[in-house]
Formats: structure tokens, C-alpha cells, sequence
């Protein structure tokens, strides 16, 4: 049976005649356009308010993808073609009428994008450019912006990186690479070759990832950070004490203070203080234990306390005090901070509207800013996108 006769025809439909219905589906693809100029200038405003912003959303794309439902394709193609009426009003109009499709402005945008990392576009070839794509398909346009970049001594231009969906566990990514890249991969090879000799392109840079995300990742950090904090607490490390008694060197094992690595709670018989202040006097007094491996070194004594280079108070320039300065953020207060917002920003414009989706360029916030007497407490502290900090920001004013 014919496909085409698999669905049913409304009745309505079914009365009109060739020309009636050749003429309404033409009045359809016109009210088409006049929805596309009506929504086009109703993202102008909102992109001129950043009200996108103001409803949790990041970026003008995400407002596209995740606010109105657009797939990512056709988010890009509208934002592109918001961004081309910004500078060339004119193309509003090119749109409207017909004369350029959506695809071919999206297109031209692209190719001004990557033209503007190599020199500056003026608005007149901007706008010569999308004259010349009135009336052009996909392939002619294609085409003519192959021979602008031909003309400009950059047909080796590099192209958008394209992300295709394979399926449920695979994608298919799609990028150029300049010849730092290959040398470092080429390197990477090299490396992880004892590993798997056949080890494929995949399996090279998900080791560079996992080995990057561990060094960097805050949720890798807060994870080391707590199973030290857990190993400390099941007595995983034992202070060693310098102590001394009856003129002989002998040692303390003080199990109730596990040795921190931060220097938390540390005594002055941490390990910081192994070194007496003259060195000298050490190698004169100081015999390696053969049974621990340790070399004991005599207890300081308060004298030497007093003035130990770790205790000794440098003079600080008056330009570089501490009532000039800001106090510094603490790293386990910073990663308590992630780890409650779920390494997500965490603006929402109110109780019940749609919480920031963004997980990347995420920053700490003071609620209430140092300048207005705002502290480092965590109940001050909030994980914010770049674009929502910044726009808290300018709301604030300079401090």
C-alpha cells in the first residue's frame, strides 16, 4: 500500500481544490515566516534585557534548547540568526521576505565567526555578503563562502567541531587539531603504549581525561579529602613526639593526634619542628635510630621556639596589610560549598522558578559581599555560573 495514503485526511482538506490547497500550504509557508520575524524580534528583546538570565538560564542558547525545546541544531541556527540582525538589521527584513533561508544566515554567521580570529569583518562586507545569498540553496552558499575564504588566503580554515549522536552508548565527535595536538598525542602514545599496544584513539584520550579530571575536578579533590580525613580517624597515622629524657634521646607515640598533612591542630612537636634553628648543633647531637629509620633530634627549647623561622613574624609593608587585603577562602570551606550545591549553579530567580542548569565556568559567590560585610561562612557562600556571577556583579556595583 502507498505510504502516502497511511494517514487520515481531514474532511476540510479533502473540499478544497488543486489551486485552493496550492495556495493555502503557499500562505502557510508565509505565516511560517512572519512567526520566525515575530519570535526573532521578541529574542532581541530578551537577549537586550538578558531576561534569560534573570530565569536561570546561562546563555541565550541554553534559553533556546532548554526553555523553548529547540534541538541543538536548530537553537544554533536561530541564535546565529539573532546575532547576524544585531549587526546587519537588514537581514530581518531578508527573512522575512524570503529571499535568504534561515540555514544560509546561520551559515554566513559561522563563516564571519571564524573569519574574525584571523582579521576584522566591517559591517559593509557583512552586509555585501548576505546580499549575495539571496535566492541560493544550501550547496550554492556552501560554495560561495568556499570562494570568499579562497579569496581571503584562508581556504584552510578550520571548521566548527560537530558532535553526532551514534546511539545510546556511542557519539561520534567530529574536530581539527593543529600540530601541538599531534605532538602531545603522538607523546600520550608513547606513554601509554606498555599499557595496550593497540590502544585506539578513544582509550588515549579518556586516560588524559580521567588522569586531568583527577587533578582538577573539585569532586576528585573533596573525594581524596575525605578518605584521608577517614584514614586519620581509623588511627592511619601516628604523630612521632622528640622528647627528651634523662640527657638520652627517646620518642612518643601520641596516638590521640593522627598527623595532618594540612596542619591542622598541629603542636610545636609536629614534625615542622624536627630541625632545631641551628643546624650545626643537629648534626652535632643527632644519631640515626637504626631500628625506625628516624633520626632523632633533641626538643627545642622555648628560646628556640620563640625565634623558629616558622613562628618568626616577617614586618608586612603597610600597602600589603591584613586590613587591605581580603582573608583567603579556605579549600575544604570551598569544596563543602560545591559539594552542597552538587557542582551546579545554583541561581534561581525565585522559590519556584527553574533552577540554573550550568555545571561548567561554575565560581564561588558571597551572598553578602566582603565589601558590605559579608564573611567566608559557607551559610554566606553560593556556587554560581560565570554569567549569573557577573550579572550579580554589575548589580552590586564596584566594591
Amino acid at each position: 500500500m502507498n505510504s502516502k495514503l497511511n494517514f487520515s485526511v481531514p474532511t476540510s482538506l479533502k473540499l478544497l481544490s488543486n489551486e485552493q490547497l496550492w495556495l493555502r500550504t503557499h500562505d502557510a509557508r508565509k505565516k511560517e515566516r512572519e512567526a520566525l520575524d515575530e519570535l526573532l524580534e521578541l529574542l532581541l528583546e530578551v537577549d537586550r534585557r538578558s531576561l534569560h538570565l534573570d530565569r536561570g538560564f546561562d546563555s541565550m542558547f541554553t534559553f533556546l534548547e532548554k526553555g523553548l525545546g529547540y534541538d541543538p541544531g536548530s537553537a544554533h541556527r536561530r541564535l546565529m540568526a539573532l546575532r547576524a540582525i544585531q549587526k546587519v538589521p537588514t537581514v530581518r527584513e531578508q527573512l522575512k521576505s524570503g529571499v535568504v533561508t534561515l540555514s544560509a544566515v546561520s551559515m554566513a554567521e559561522n563563516h564571519f565567526r571564524q573569519i574574525q580570529k584571523v582579521k576584522a569583518v566591517s559591517r559593509a562586507e557583512r552586509t555585501e555578503l548576505f546580499a549575495q545569498l539571496e535566492g541560493k540553496a544550501k550547496n550554492e552558499v556552501e560554495g560561495l563562502l568556499a570562494e570568499k575564504r579562497s579569496e581571503a588566503g584562508l581556504t584552510a580554515l578550520r571548521q566548527l567541531d560537530r558532535v553526532r549522536r551514534l546511539d545510546r552508548e556511542r557519539t561520534e565527535l567530529q574536530f581539527e587539531v593543529d600540530a601541538e595536538f599531534m605532538e602531545k598525542l603522538t607523546r600520550l602514545r608513547e606513554i601509554f603504549f606498555h599499557r595496550n599496544p593497540q590502544a585506539d584513539l578513544n582509550e588515549l584520550l579518556l586516560f588524559a581525561l580521567q588522569t586531568t579530571l583527577k587533578i582538577h575536578d573539585p569532586k576528585e579533590r573533596q573525594a581524596r579529602r575525605l578518605a584521608r580525613e577517614e584514614k586519620i580517624s581509623k588511627g592511619g597515622g601516628i604523630r612521632v613526639e622528640p622528647k627528651i629524657s634523662s640527657g638520652e634521646h627517646s620518642f612518643e607515640q601520641s596516638a590521640e593526634q593522627p598527623v595532618s598533612q594540612f596542619g591542622e591542630g598541629a603542636s610545636l612537636s609536629a614534625p615542622l619542628l624536627r630541625e632545631p634553628r641551628t643546624v650545626a648543633a643537629a648534626r652535632q647531637t643527632s644519631e640515626p635510630d637504626r631500628s625506625s629509620g628516624l633520626r632523632l633530634v633533641p626538643q627545642p627549647t622555648e628560646d628556640e621556639l620563640r625565634h623558629h623561622p616558622a613562628f618568626v613574624q616577617l614586618p608586612v609593608p603597610s600597602e600589603f596589610s591584613n586590613q587591605s587585603r581580603r582573608p583567603h577562602l579556605a579549600r575544604s570551606t570551598q569544596a563543602e560549598v560545591f559539594l552542597r550545591a552538587g557542582y551546579r549553579c545554583e541561581y534561581r530567580e525565585s522559590l519556584a522558578s527553574e533552577r540554573c542548569s550550568q555545571k561548567a565556568s561554575l565560581e564561588i559567590d558571597h551572598r553578602r559581599p566582603l565589601f558590605q560585610g559579608g564573611k567566608h561562612a559557607t551559610e554566606n557562600l553560593q556556587v554560581l555560573c560565570w554569567s549569573h556571577h557577573r550579572r550579580k556583579s554589575l548589580a552590586e556595583g564596584p566594591a
